[in-house]
């Protein structure tokens, strides 16, 4: 299976946000899935950059084809918007993949229109911290969170999970999977 993990950020900008995305993809690979790493390109780097940057974090080749695209800004600014832009493109190249993993709501409309089965990670209880662009994503995107192709909404704490669960998304799709810390290694601490 041919899987894309869509990212937001430039992997050179954005380091222990890519890190923990290096191993997610490396962690797919050894199950036996082709990834695909997909993030916008920040002009200064190339796959074999980052090939480097995942022997350098992850301490072997992660086997994970990056492609970069190009995304847009209004003075730095609107980059998770300008990402749609730099994904559109990029789904329209005839890639095929089986499944995606994203943390931007703002793309996830373009890969369940192309039946690409998606699932969504939430880090964060907003999808903007502009209270009245937050409102306007929200009712732009919110409803596609009820797509039978949207497999899973993943969120970080059952906090963030009951967020989301109140703003629509069905409680079948949310999956609460700790970022990085298994709470029962804290267990015995006393």
């Amino acid at each position: 299976m041919r899987g894309l993990y869509l990212h937001n950020g430039p992997l050179f900008s954005q380091q222990a946000n890519v890190i923990q995305v290096l191993h997610m993809c490396d962690a797919l690979t050894s199950l036996g899935f082709d990834m695909t790493l997909a993030a916008p390109d920040d002009g200064m780097k190339s796959s074999s950059d980052a090939q480097d940057l995942a022997l350098r974090e992850i301490g072997r080749d992660s086997r994970v084809d990056y492609v970069p695209f190009k995304r847009l800004t209004v003075a730095g600014y609107l980059s998770n918007l300008g990402c749609r832009w730099g994904a559109k493109t990029l789904l329209t190249k005839g890639v095929d993949f089986d499944f995606c993993i994203t943390r931007n709501l703002l793309v996830v409309d373009l890969l369940l229109r192309r039946n690409i089965p998606t699932i969504l990670e939430f880090h964060h209880e907003q999808t903007h911290s502009l209270g009245w662009l937050d409102q306007c994503y929200r009712w732009k995107f919110l409803p596609w969170l009820r797509s039978e192709n949207l497999v899973k909404v993943v969120t970080i704490s059952e906090a963030l999970a009951q967020v989301w669960i109140e703003a629509g998304v069905p409680v079948g799709k949310i999956q609460v999977l700790h970022d990085g810390v298994a709470g029962e290694d804290y267990a015995e601490v006393e």
